[in-house]
């Protein structure tokens, strides 16, 4: 859905490369990221859910997966 947003939003944008994130415990996260949920789920604990996005190759609201 983040890309296709960014699809949207700008019709020269030709490349969109979105990566998703799931962390169980409790993170730091990343500057640029979008968080669709960070909180306590009461079956699992402390949990946060975040997207990145890179346009055209290039970090717009993106940065390396770091091994996450």
């Amino acid at each position: 859905v983040a890309a296709l947003e960014q699809f949207g939003a700008d019709s020269a944008l030709e490349v969109v490369r979105a990566s998703t994130f799931e962390v169980y415990g409790e993170c730091e996260v990343p500057e640029d990221a979008q968080i669709q949920f960070q909180g306590n789920d009461e079956r699992v604990g402390a949990l946060t859910k975040y997207c990145i996005v890179e346009r055209n190759g290039s970090a717009t609201g993106a940065i390396a997966d770091n091994g996450r």
